[in-house]
C-alpha cells in the first residue's frame, strides 16, 4: 500500500512538473521522453532486480531500493529547478485559475471529458495486458513467444510515444490523438476477428499497446491545453485514479468476457472507445471555441 502511494505521488508530481518546466511548443516531445525514460528504467531494473534477488536475497534487494530512493531524492533536490508560484499562470485556453478541490474540479465539463478520455482506452489496455500473453501462450504453447511479444511491444510502444509527442508539437493535438484512437479501434477489431491466430495476436496486440502508450503521453498535452497550471496536480491525480479504476475494470471485464468468446472482450473494448473519439472531438472543439472567444475579447 505504501509503495502504491509512492507511485501515485511520483506519477502525479512527475507529469505536473513536466507541464510546468517544458516549453509548451515542445511539451509533446517532453512528455514522450519522460515516459520513455520510465520505460528504460523499468527495462533495466527488471533483470537487475531478478539478479539481486537470486544471488543476494531480499535484504540486499531492500537496501538497493533504499539507495536508489535516496539517490533519486538527492538528485531531484539538487538538479531540478524549483517551480515558483509566479510560473503558474493560466494558459490562454484554460478555464479560470481559482483554486478548488478535486471533487469540485469534477463538476467542470472539461475535467469530466479528460477523465473519460483517460478511462476508456485504459479499460481496453488492461484487457490487452491480461489476455494477450495468455492467448499467445495458449496458441504457441511456449513462454518464449510470450517474451518475444513483450519485447517487440515494448520497443514499438516506446517509438510510438516519441512519434506521437513530436507530431503533437509539430502538427497540433488533433491529428495524433485521433490517429491514436483510430489505431486502438483497428487493434480491437483485428483482435476480435483474429484472436485465435498467432500473427493476429502479435500484430494487433502490438498496435493496440502502442496506441495506448501514445495516448498516455498525449494526455499531458491535453491537460496542459485545457486546464490552468495551478490545477494540473489535482487533475493529474484524478486521471491517475481513473487509470487505476480502469485497469481493475478492464482486467475483470476481459477475464469475464473471454469465457463467452475469445474475440468478445476486444470487440467490447473497441466499441467503448468509439465513445473516446466522441469525447476527444468535443474536448478539442471546446478548446478551439474558448480560444477564439479569448482572442475576440483581447482584440
Amino acid at each position: 500500500m505504501i509503495g502504491g502511494l509512492a507511485i501515485g505521488f511520483h506519477t502525479t508530481g512527475g507529469q505536473s512538473y513536466v507541464t510546468r518546466v517544458a516549453d509548451v511548443r515542445s511539451l509533446g516531445l517532453a512528455s514522450a521522453l519522460y515516459a520513455l525514460c520510465l520505460t528504460m528504467g523499468g527495462a533495466a531494473g527488471n533483470p537487475l532486480s531478478g539478479r539481486a534477488l537470486d544471488t543476494r536475497g531480499f535484504t540486499a534487494f531492500g537496501l538497493m531500493l533504499s539507495g536508489l530512493a535516496v539517490a533519486t531524492l538527492a538528485g531531484a533536490g539538487v538538479l531540478l529547478p524549483p517551480v515558483s508560484a509566479e510560473r503558474t499562470e493560466s494558459p490562454q485556453t484554460a478555464s479560470s485559475g481559482e483554486r478548488s478541490g478535486s471533487l469540485a474540479l469534477l463538476r467542470r465539463i472539461r475535467v469530466r471529458m479528460l477523465v473519460g478520455i483517460r478511462f476508456l482506452p485504459t479499460v481496453y489496455y488492461a484487457m490487452l495486458g491480461v489476455l494477450i500473453p495468455l492467448l499467445i501462450n495458449d496458441v504457441a504453447g511456449n513462454k518464449s513467444t510470450v517474451a518475444a511479444y513483450a519485447s517487440i511491444s515494448l520497443i514499438v510502444a516506446s517509438t510510438a510515444q516519441l512519434v506521437a509527442g513530436r507530431s503533437a508539437d509539430r502538427f497540433g493535438r488533433r491529428v495524433p490523438v485521433l490517429a491514436g484512437f483510430g489505431a486502438l479501434i483497428i487493434s480491437a477489431l483485428g483482435l476480435a476477428l483474429f484472436a485465435r491466430n498467432l500473427w493476429g495476436l502479435f500484430v494487433f496486440g502490438v498496435i493496440g499497446n502502442a496506441a495506448a502508450w501514445a495516448l498516455a503521453a498525449l494526455m499531458v498535452v491535453l491537460v496542459s491545453d485545457g486546464v490552468a497550471r495551478p490545477e494540473h496536480g489535482r487533475v493529474f491525480g484524478l486521471l491517475h485514479a481513473s487509470w487505476s479504476i480502469a485497469m481493475i475494470v478492464g482486467s475483470l471485464l476481459g477475464g469475464a468476457l473471454v469465457r463467452v468468446g475469445v474475440g468478445i472482450p476486444f470487440l467490447v473494448g473497441g466499441l467503448l472507445n468509439l465513445g473516446s473519439i466522441i469525447l476527444v472531438l468535443h474536448y478539442l472543439a471546446r478548446l478551439r471555441s474558448d480560444s477564439a472567444a479569448s482572442e475576440l475579447l483581447t482584440s
